[in-house]
């Protein structure tokens, strides 16, 4: 099926977006087209260039510059650029918040983003460093070494790299510091569970209670870290029911309520 996106008249009101050239601006448009269900796709400046700017604008073709372009994109930022086992991609921050992909529209086969930046950029000095994408998933820790990779960090790195990956997913701004969040975090890796986990329910749960009207004011840290992770992070997928099998669900309830009534008759 093909793909289906949604432009909203904010787009065109974002004091960011307003601040991008027009082809900066018509570039992350595009790369909403191009990306797959989950806001992925891969890192190639020469495709994405023949997909968004027509070759008979050859003259104007030629003057874009489309790797920078998405550099600058990294740095506001409304898009990450990473690398897995070597290949590169682009995840667009908060694709979802604003995008409801089609339930038949292919899963991504692209890994998502982890946290750890690896596409470089180059400093004045000829040395590389994560581009200025990584600035939220990037963290500085106070930790103090000798200068030959022996120094001890303070361990803030893992609470800030968990909240930055549910603040990526819900397109919040949750603190790593805040002394409710840092002790339910302590707490459920006591219990084991993994830096993996945590991404996990983030996910799960986004795609159970984004939608829902109700349960969405739960998508925080004291819910989501609380005693009941274990039961969000083995929660089953919800399942597809058609028109069909909505109508025998709702019969079946229906008989269970007269019958429960026929029983309290009786007794």
């Amino acid at each position: 099926m093909a793909r289906i996106r949604y432009l909203k008249p904010d787009f065109f009101e974002d004091e960011h977006i307003a601040q991008l050239s027009f082809v900066h601006r018509l570039t992350y448009a595009g790369l909403w087209c191009l990306a797959d269900k989950e806001g992925r796709l891969e890192d190639s400046p020469t495709k994405i260039k023949s997909k968004l700017f027509s070759s008979d604008l050859s003259r104007i073709n030629r003057k874009i510059n489309i790797n920078k372009v998405l550099d600058d994109l990294t740095h506001k930022p409304f898009i990450v650029r990473y690398e897995v086992e070597g290949k590169k991609y682009i995840e667009i921050i908060n694709f979802l918040k604003h995008q409801r992909p089609h339930h038949t529209e292919k899963n991504s086969e692209i890994p998502p983003f982890s946290g750890e930046i690896t596409v470089k950029t180059p400093l004045s000095n000829g040395e590389t460093s994560p581009t200025s994408s990584a600035q939220p998933y990037i963290y500085k820790g106070n930790g103090k070494g000798n200068g030959k990779g022996n120094g001890k960090g303070n361990g803030e790195c893992l609470y800030q790299d968990i909240v930055a990956d549910l603040n990526f997913i819900l397109g919040s701004s949750y603190k790593p510091t805040t002394p409710k969040t840092k002790e339910l975090i302590s707490a459920r890796l006591k219990d084991g569970f993994t830096i993996d986990d945590f991404k996990t329910v983030h996910r799960k749960m986004f795609k159970a209670w984004s939608a829902d009207n109700k349960m969405r004011q739960y998508l925080r840290p004291q819910t989501l870290y609380g005693t009941k992770f274990e039961a969000y992070l083995n929660r089953p997928d919800d399942l597809k029911v058609g028109n069909a099998g909505a109508k025998t669900f709702q019969a079946g309830q229906e008989w269970l309520k007269e019958k429960e009534k026929e029983d309290v008759r009786q007794s």
